[in-house]
């Protein structure tokens, strides 16, 4: 496998994590799942979405959640405005961008999600990828790529069909883990955002910010924030919220998020 940013097959050993192996790119830094297999976690039926993920049990959390984002959002580009998210899921961020106010749009990978979002939580939702939804160049104000771009074969592709959707003036909201963090130096294999039977690629800031500067866009806003928040207050329900605090505090918190604009042509 080479390296989606830089194209070097130089690697060396980061981390393994039972089967799997991740290295290193020796050019760049980014860390890639070296043993990932194709297939080996499905997102067609309901299981990821029922059962690996309590996304429709905790549907309300998740809306909450996405609240604070499209908050931030709103900062950058205020509804009304046409919001796509590409790899919507169930479309939890979709019903909280509606509710603030935004015209909403989705593609989803899995055929199960993209009907549950349109048959139950009238959403609109387009079942596929997003090359293959032939959606209009310029079309959407805000496009949001959240914890997807480390699913991705190529995010360089995906960026670059993104930047055709996104209007002139648009705003493009980038999340994914990020592998520099606090938590992951201390949980290591055990750290629950690594996942590489489901991410081929393993971002930190370094790495994330050369892809979106070399896929033609410019940040404006950056944040790493924590991923896995307690929902109990016992002693080690405690210590977790200590290290994601110190963690922010020395920005190595464990979900990265970019703000980007599209940069133009003759300025890359």
């Amino acid at each position: 496998m080479i390296c989606n940013i830089c194209s070097s097959s130089d690697s060396s050993p980061f981390l393994k994590s039972g089967t799997h192996e991740l290295v290193k790119c020796s050019e760049c830094g980014l860390v890639r799942t070296e043993t990932f297999r194709q297939g080996e976690t499905s997102y067609t039926g309901d299981q990821y979405f029922t059962l690996k993920n309590q996304y429709v049990r905790q549907w309300d959390d998740f809306v909450a959640m996405f609240s604070s984002l499209t908050a931030k959002i709103a900062g950058y580009k205020p509804p009304p405005a046409r919001l796509l998210d590409v790899g919507t899921g169930i479309g939890a961020l979709l019903a909280a961008a509606r509710e603030a106010g935004y015209e909403v749009h989705g593609v989803e990978i899995s055929p199960w999600a993209a009907a549950f979002a349109c048959e139950e939580k009238q959403l609109d939702v387009i079942a596929g990828t997003v090359a293959g939804a032939c959606l209009k160049s310029g079309e959407y104000d805000v496009i949001v790529i959240n914890h997807v771009l480390e699913h991705v074969e190529n995010p360089r592709e995906l960026l670059a069909e993104v930047r055709r959707l996104l209007a002139d003036e648009g705003l493009l909201v980038v999340g994914v883990p990020n592998v520099s963090s606090l938590m992951c130096a201390l949980k290591k294999n055990r750290w629950a955002s690594l996942r590489p039977e489901e991410h081929i690629w393993h971002f930190d800031p370094a790495t994330l910010r050369r892809l979106l500067h070399e896929s033609g866009f410019s940040e404006v806003y950056f944040e790493a924030r924590e991923n896995h928040v307690p929902q109990g207050w016992g002693f080690k329900d405690g210590i977790i919220r200590l290290i994601n605090l110190i963690a922010i505090l020395i920005g190595r918190g464990e979900a990265m998020i970019s703000f980007c604009h599209k940069t133009p042509l003759d300025h890359r």
